[in-house]
């Protein structure tokens, strides 16, 4: 139950790369973003070779590199006809006893978080520029009263340079 309910793709392979388990969302967003339909036992590889031959060997060394034991974090961009999204995966052996049995992975749609935090990017780049290119003096103390931010208007105004403000409370 916790795995169904979960809002990641949720998914088991074995040493085989065969699909051991794997949840609705898995299920759902393969059939809606690819076309395909994936059943337990499955081989990955048989999915990703449809798809695109070169990224099944980009899989096969991750996978591979995880099966030795490592546990594998990314974001991937993936494109597929109109569909275009971010996805963080994590891949992570699963052990028995000193043995490594398969992978359990988990994959996300990062999309819109990665958006929002281009779009604050581009919005500070746009208020730096706004606040740095203006004539008004604009500035931001501490609780001590020292400068923690002041427009480079302020030292053209006052003809001090950037060491004489830099942690001056009082401007004479």
């Amino acid at each position: 139950a916790i795995i169904e309910n979960a809002n990641v793709s949720i998914y088991a392979i074995d040493t085989e790369f065969r699909y051991v388990t794997f949840n609705s969302l898995l299920r759902n967003n393969i059939k809606a973003v690819y076309g395909l339909d994936i059943e337990e036992g499955d081989i990955i590889f048989d999915f990703l070779n449809k798809l695109d031959p070169e990224e099944a060997k980009v899989w096969q060394k991750i996978y591979s590199q995880a099966l030795k034991g490592e546990s594998i974090s990314f974001e991937k961009e993936l494109k597929v006809g109109d569909h275009h999204s971010i996805t963080s995966l994590q891949i992570n052996p699963i052990q028995s006893g000193d043995r490594i049995i398969g992978l359990s992975c988990f994959a996300w749609d990062v999309t819109n978080e990665r958006l929002a935090a281009l779009q604050v990017k581009k919005n500070e780049a746009r208020f730096r520029a706004l606040i740095e290119n203006n004539h008004d003096v604009i500035v931001v103390r501490d609780k001590d009263m020292s400068f923690t931010y002041y427009s480079p208007s302020l030292p053209r105004l006052l003809g001090y340079t950037d060491e004489e403000l830099n942690g001056k409370q009082n401007i004479t």
